[in-house]
Parts: structure tokens; C-alpha cells; sequence
């Protein structure tokens, strides 16, 4: 019997990973005198915009990490397309904000299996939004006692959006009514508690005093940072705080034709936290989306996974057949954001501005991300049309002696008014990232652990090894999901 959330009526509704939206396309002109001091211009205000952040945040006058993510081509890579093991130093502390989600787990698997960046977590916490807080905290529990990793405390957040909005259901339709694919409700018994501090009290608490040291993974809504952020005396300096976030987009959405669904789930708080001056890096659905898993990563993962995630991937193999069609790839956010947080090589950003729509807009376009990117969208996003054709005027009014000095004053400016307030990650080394990924859950992860050698990071059907392993099943309330289903 085929799953009715298989069908293709079903399928085409689950769009909350859909990869399938156009590339984007960039802005390309002639030069002229204009442009040219356009550039230059935004050249300047980027370079004293960073030179100030890092002036402010760093004794060694370094601009912060989330503004420094290099420009790389797969050039850049060593020739096995592996990045090397350099950037393994001291452990790199973390917080994870996440609302477990098939995806969800998979990024805290990888996160906390693999050897090759090492992390000292500080805690987990749970926020509406793949499934309720309950689940989510359940969920996350679940994970841990899978990664026998129960001293890391799982904090519950918010049950609800900061926004006047109802939380999403429809994520019921891609990772189960638990999250997990009944995974989660399956193994609730003997669970430890969480930790019963409220959310935003644990971020003041851990962030204060340390906030450079701390990385906070974001990969659900972002309502706990903005919650906590909003506290009078958290005595945290929130334009020190290293935050990935996973959401946005600059072209298309995934929850409708213009939203991806974080931002769209809690817009309001999206804008808080962007307003706030931390250093946001958003790894948006145009990078996101071109990391895949479909069956070729499945039957790898299921002959040489390691428990964890041979423990997940019912869930997993679910996941992806309702977002695929046809035995299809799907779309796997969350480990792109957790990979790009630990290794900035693998993620493509640029400084760039960004604006939300909030809840006070009709529903198909809230939370939608307005990112400006080069000189042309940096200027109308930042100006109203009125003050650029007054700029226009001013300068052409001597047609035949063109102010363009006072153009450049003008434009510059705007820019110094509105400086950057993400770096925004549209591109991602997919291929690189896959090895990294299958590296880390793999059943010896570690950082000296070989990445499968034939086709692309396991996606050679050939690449697993035993055929005579179990099939892992999934069964579902009168429904056999999985190898073997019928």
C-alpha cells in the first residue's frame, strides 16, 4: 500500500523543502563613470563598516568571523575536494536553537559525531516549529540518548511564536506528527528531564561574560534569541554574539512561492534579532537547497552509519520520500547551517542587507527576507525613490557638467546609514560539504576517517558495502514505510 502522504497530490503540498526554484541571477551592466563611483563607494562603506565592527569587538582590531567568510571556489579545496583537518584547534563552544525535525536531528548527529571540528556543547535549545516544544524537546532528548550524550542540557523554549501567529501544523505532513516519524513518541521511556531553566535565562547566563567564545546554531524560528535578547538586565552584549541562522531567502520560498519557512514562521522575531547588531550569518534556501539526500546517501548511511544515525534514518528515509518524487533527492537544510558554522570555507557569504516583512502583511508574503546584495539593490533597498531621484536631479542638473562627485557623496552616504547587518550565504561547496557530512555519521567518524572514495561523496549506489544488513523499517499507524514497505 503506498502512503497516502507519498502520493503526488501530497507530495506537491509538503513544500517545506522543496529545492525546486530558480538560481539567482546577479546584476550585470556596462561600466560607466556612474557605476564605477557606485562602486567604489560601496566598496568604502563595507571596508569602514567591517574595520569599525572589528575595531569594537576585538582587542587584535579583526573584524568578527561572521563578516570574514572568504570568497572560495572548489579551486580552493584540496584536489580530493576534502577540506583539511587545519582548522581543528581548541573546542569551539556552542548552543544549538533548533526544533527537531527529521533535519533537525540529522545537523545535531553530525554536530555532535564528527571529530574534525571539535565543540564543547553548552546546551540545546528546543523552539515551536517543525512540531510543538513538547515534541521538539522530546525529540531532542531522544537524539542525545542516541549519541549517549545526556550531560548536555536540553533547554524548552518558546511554545509559540513571538508574532501574533498561529504555529504551523503542516510540518506534521514532512516529519511526522512527533517530529520524528513516531520515532520520537517511540522512545520517550527513560529519558532524563530537561533542564528547567527558561530559555532566555539559560542565553544570559551562558552568553554573558564569554559572548565571543560562543557559537549559537539557530535552526528553527528564531524566537528564543529574540526573546532573550528583549531581557533589560541580561547584561549579554548581543554585537559580540556569533549567530548562524538557518532562513531566508533571495529568491523564492519553501513555505509559499515567497517565504522560506523560520522566517515565516516568526517573522517578528527575525527582525528583532537582525536589528539588534549581533553578527548574523544567514544560510539562506538558495544555498540550503542544494544539499541533497536521496537514495543513493540512504543506502550509504544504512550500511555504514553509525548508531546514531542508523537510529534515525527510518525517519530520514521517510523524510526524504516525501519530499522527493520518484526516488528523487531531497532537500537537507540543517546540516548545511551546522557545517557552514564549524567550517566557513563551505559556505559562500557575502556582507549584504536585509530586510523582513512582518505579521502584519498578508500571509503568502510574511516573513519574507528582502536581501540586497550589490550596489544596485544596496541602494534602492537602503533609499526611497523619492531620495534617489533627488539625488538623480541634483546631479544632472547641468546635463552638460554631471555632478557625479556629489553622486558619490550621496550614494556614500546612504550606504554608511544603512551598513550591512548579515553576512548572507546563497552558495554553498555542496559536494565538499557531503563528503564533511558523511565523514561525521559514518560508522568510524572522526577526523582521520576516509570519505567514501567512489562518485560523489556516496553518491555512487555501489558505494556501501554489506547487502546482507537489515532493512530498516518505519511502521506507521496501519502504513510499512521504508525498504520492504509495501
Amino acid at each position: 500500500m503506498q502512503p497516502p502522504h507519498a502520493n503526488p497530490a501530497a507530495s506537491t503540498a509538503c513544500t517545506r523543502n522543496r529545492p525546486s526554484f530558480g538560481p539567482t541571477h546577479r546584476l550585470s551592466r556596462s561600466p560607466s563613470p556612474a557605476s564605477l563611483l557606485f562602486s567604489l563607494a560601496l566598496a568604502l562603506v563595507l571596508s569602514l563598516s567591517a574595520g569599525q565592527t572589528g575595531q569594537a569587538q576585538s582587542p587584535q582590531g579583526q573584524p568578527p568571523q561572521s563578516f570574514r567568510i572568504p570568497k572560495v571556489t572548489v579551486d580552493d579545496i584540496e584536489s580530493d575536494g576534502e577540506p583539511s583537518d587545519a582548522l581543528a584547534a581548541a573546542p569551539r563552544k556552542i548552543i544549538v536553537d533548533t526544533d527537531p525535525g527529521v533535519d533537525d536531528a540529522a545537523a545535531l548527529i553530525w554536530l555532535l559525531s564528527q571529530r574534525r571540528y571539535p565543540v564543547t556543547p553548552l546546551g540545546i535549545v528546543t523552539v515551536a516549529g517543525n512540531t510543538s516544544l513538547d515534541n521538539a524537546t522530546t525529540n531532542a532528548l531522544v537524539v542525545l540518548s542516541w549519541l549517549k550524550r545526556t550531560d548536555i542540557p536540553v533547554i524548552p523554549g518558546a511554545a509559540a511564536p513571538l508574532s501574533p501567529v498561529t504555529l504551523s501544523s503542516t510540518g506534521k505532513l514532512i516529519h511526522g506528527p512527533d517530529g520524528l516519524w513516531y520515532l520520537g513518541w517511540a522512545n520517550m521511556q527513560g529519558l532524563p528531564p530537561p533542564d528547567s531553566r527558561a530559555a532566555d535565562t539559560f542565553y544570559c547566563q551562558t552568553l554573558k561574560g564569554q559572548e565571543s567564545e560562543v557559537l549559537v546554531v539557530a535552526l528553527g524560528p528564531l524566537t528564543n534569541i529574540a526573546k532573550a535578547m528583549s531581557v533589560a538586565d541580561c547584561g549579554v552584549d548581543w554585537s559580540q554574539v556569533q549567530i548562524v541562522s538557518l532562513g531566508g531567502a533571495k529568491v523564492g520560498g519553501n513555505q509559499t512561492p515567497a517565504t522560506e519557512f523560520n522566517m515565516w514562521q516568526d517573522p517578528d522575531a527575525a527582525a528583532a534579532v537582525l536589528g539588534k547588531g549581533a553578527q548574523l550569518t544567514l544560510v539562506t534556501l538558495d544555498g540550503f537547497s542544494q544539499f541533497t539526500i536521496g537514495p543513493a546517501m540512504l543506502k550509504v548511511l544504512k550500511h555504514t552509519g553509525a548508531p546514531a544515525m542508523r537510529a534515525l534514518l527510518p525517519a530520514l528515509q521517510t523524510y526524504a520520500s516525501v519530499l522527493s518524487s520518484e526516488g528523487g533527492e531531497a532537500a537537507l537544510p540543517d546540516p548545511v547551517a551546522a557545517m557552514a558554522a564549524l567550517d566557513t570555507r563551505l559556505a559562500l557569504g557575502r556582507p549584504g542587507l536585509v530586510k523582513i516583512l512582518g505579521s502584519d502583511v498578508p500571509e503568502y508574503v510574511r516573513g519574507q527576507t528582502v536581501i540586497a546584495l550589490d550596489l544596485a539593490e544596496w541602494s534602492t533597498l537602503a533609499a526611497t525613490d523619492a531620495r534617489l531621484s533627488e539625488i538623480a536631479n541634483t546631479v544632472f542638473e547641468d546635463p552638460s557638467k554631471p555632478n557625479f562627485d556629489y553622486l558619490m557623496g550621496a550614494i556614500g552616504a546612504i550606504l554608511m546609514e544603512n551598513p550591512p547587518n548579515a553576512t548572507v550565504v546563497a552558495d554553498i561547496l555542496a559536494r565538499q560539504m557531503r563528503r564533511v557530512f558523511l565523514q561525521g555519521v559514518t560508522a568510524h567518524a572522526g577526523a582521520n576517517a576516509p570519505a567514501p572514495k567512489r562518485g560523489d561523496a556516496g553518491s555512487d549506489p555501489e558505494t556501501s558495502a554489506q547487502d546482507d544488513s537489515p532493512d530498516y523499517k518505519l511502521y506507521l499507524p496501519g502504513i510499512q514505510v521504508g525498504p520492504g514497505g509495501q
